[in-house]
Formats: C-alpha cells, structure tokens, sequence
C-alpha cells in the first residue's frame, strides 16, 4: 500500500512510475494543448516528490521550439485521496498570473486523465534555479515574494480549497523538548481555529527551493499545487525554517534547481528551467536588521514590481507565443 503523506517515501513501485517516460497518449495531448506541430524531446526533471516531472520540448508552427514542464499526476492514491488536485492547481496558476512575481503561465490541464493517462497540468518554464545564500539581500527579496503572495484578495479566490493541516501520527512531544508547556501552548493553537484577520491566500510551500534566482535577482515563484487561503503564518513558519537550516534539513531538501542555458520557453522569453540538482554546502544564516517604517508591505511590494519588470525587460528575447 503506497503512503498517502505527500513527499514521503512512497517505495519503489511509485518512484518507478515517476521515471517511466511519458505514454504516447500523454504526448499526444501535451502537443494538442500546446498548440503544437511535434515534440521534439522528452527529458525527466528530478524532484517532484509526489508526482512526475518532465520538460518537453515542442516544435512550433514558425519552427522555432519551445520548452515546457509537464507535471503528471501518476500516484494512484494521491489521486484517489484528492481527485481535484490537477484541476486546483491550474486555478492557482491562472489566479498567481496577477501577482509581480513571475509565475509559470498555465498552458493545459486534463484534470480527470482521460486524455493524457493521468491527471496532468503543463505550464511555461521560467528562469532560474534556487538560492541558499542566506544573506541580507537574499532574505530582503524573499520577504518581498511573501508579501506579493498576500497581495491576492483570499475573497477573490473561489477556487483555492481552504488550508488544512496536514495528517500526523502523533503529536507527542520530543523527548529532548526542554519546555514542554510551551510546546503543548504551540500544538493547541495550530490546533485551533485561524483567526480571521490572519485569513489570506498562501503558496503553502514557500520556501527557499520553491524559488528561483538568476543574477541575485527573484526570477519565479514556482510549487503552486498546496496553495490554499488559509493563516499567513504558515508562509513564515516554512519559510524560516529553510532559511535557518538550509538545504540539508529534510523538509527542505526535496525540491532545489539548476539553471541551463536559456532557450525560447512556451510563451517566446527566454527563461532557464527549476530542475533541481547537487547542492552546494549549506550557508551559514545571516541575521537581517530590523525592517524600518519605511519598509512596509506596501513599499516592498512596488520595489519588487520595479526589480521585475527591469528582469523582465533584460530577458525578453526572440521566440513567438504560442
């Protein structure tokens, strides 16, 4: 029986099914929903921890060839546990396309499989790979991807599910917990009810492997499929977490990237792909100052938008949309 806690150890038969290339079926449809001619290449992407990765390269009317990523849902039990899990993440990524931060534009989803074998999204490829510097300006820049996120009315967002968390065996305490009454006070309110005021819409994963960087510059936001309206402090808690530990901690070892040689993605920029890879020995945790008033959310998020929309224009390249 495969485990039904995503990113867990799901045994050999689910990682066989995460390497096997895609069927002819599935090919057919990502062609179609490309609006394609041919796929020209078909290559695995490592890290997907709960699904198959694979960046497929797709010739276009023109002749020119752009890449795209295909997320394939292939776990049987995930699917039956959450039969809407493809359809949910497309409705994220229509509702992120609003956001500053670049976000991968959806190009197909087949919600049910019935085209492509398995429930299945394909979307761009953005630029960049993740970052584990730590340093001052790295987690200014973060912060700003936080607050871009929380930009998105929670009102606005019918189709995102409502957070939950996620199932755990047991909450027994650690037995080298030192102050167990605070851990009992922490475990009752994560327990309890969200209150309203700290409500928005939340990426769920955010941390430093779900973004991408070239040039010390955020150039993605990627890992849409958990993103739901639920308590802010969810964001901060898992972003922290990876920030101060870095890469080797097991919650945030699964999902790193690895920049490649830019080349024409689906909507005609040049970007580089997430694919992860070896990662450089974890940095140690710069501390970062005090925000002042004059960095607010609100000043944040415009410096931001200016910081993109000059990437934005560096990067623009030849390609034609499809």
């Amino acid at each position: 029986m495969v485990s039904g806690a995503h990113g867990s150890d799901d045994g050999e038969a689910v990682r066989a099914l995460q390497r096997a290339a895609p069927p002819a079926a599935t090919i057919e449809w990502v062609a179609k929903a490309a609006g394609a001619l041919s796929v020209a290449d078909v290559e695995r992407m490592p890290g997907g921890s709960s699904l198959a990765m694979h960046r497929v390269t797709v010739t276009l009317a023109n002749g020119h060839t752009a890449r795209l990523v295909l997320r394939s849902y292939v776990r049987p039990d995930q699917v039956a546990e959450d039969p809407d899990v493809a359809a949910h993440e497309a409705a994220v990524l229509e509702l992120v396309e609003r956001i500053a931060t670049p976000t991968p534009r959806l190009i197909g989803v087949d919600p049910t499989g019935a085209d492509a074998g398995t429930p299945a999204v394909q979307m761009s490829e953005l630029e960049g790979r993740p970052d584990w510097s730590a340093g001052q300006r790295w987690m200014r820049q973060l912060v700003e991807v936080l607050d871009d996120v929380h930009v998105i009315d929670a009102g606005t967002a019918n189709m995102v599910r409502p957070f939950a968390p996620y199932r755990q065996k047991s909450y027994e305490l650690p037995k080298w917990a030192t102050k167990p009454a605070v851990w009992e006070r922490a475990i009752d309110i994560f327990q309890g009810p969200i209150l309203d005021e700290d409500r928005t819409f939340i990426h769920r994963d955010f941390y430093p492997g779900n973004v991408l960087w070239h040039r010390k510059t955020v150039t993605g936001l990627v890992g849409w499929e958990s993103a739901s309206v639920g308590p802010r402090s969810m964001s901060r808690t898992a972003a922290t977490t990876c920030s101060s530990t870095g890469p080797t901690h097991p919650r945030c070892s699964h999902a790193s990237g690895n920049g490649t040689p830019a080349k024409p993605s689906i909507d005609g920029r040049h970007r580089r792909d997430h694919r992860p890879a070896r990662l450089p020995p974890p940095q140690p945790a710069t501390p970062t100052r005090t925000l002042r008033h004059r960095d607010d959310a609100a000043t944040l998020h415009r410096r931001h938008r200016r910081r993109i929309t000059r990437a934005n224009h560096a990067r623009c390249g030849s390609g034609s949309p499809v």
